[in-house]
């Protein structure tokens, strides 16, 4: 996810193509409403999801910690 791009992300689903699994399968993942609150939390200004920025993100402590507050109850 931390290098996910705002254009892999519907308003119902979080698309992955071939290219970026493990196996080489496209991958469809439904937006749960825990997922739809993170979502929601974070920023919105860049081209990546967790970082708002248009460079790729791989701190990914830093990341855990942008998002964990976003996901506790």
């Amino acid at each position: 996810m931390t290098e996910r791009a705002r254009g892999e992300i519907s308003a119902e689903t979080i698309e992955s193509q071939g290219n970026r699994t493990k196996n080489g399968l496209p991958h469809t993942i439904p937006i749960t409403s825990i997922i739809r609150r993170v979502l929601d939390a974070l920023p919105r200004s860049g081209t990546f999801v967790l970082n708002d920025t248009d460079q790729e993100f791989g701190d990914h402590s830093g990341a855990k910690a942008k998002v964990a507050p976003a996901i506790r109850p």
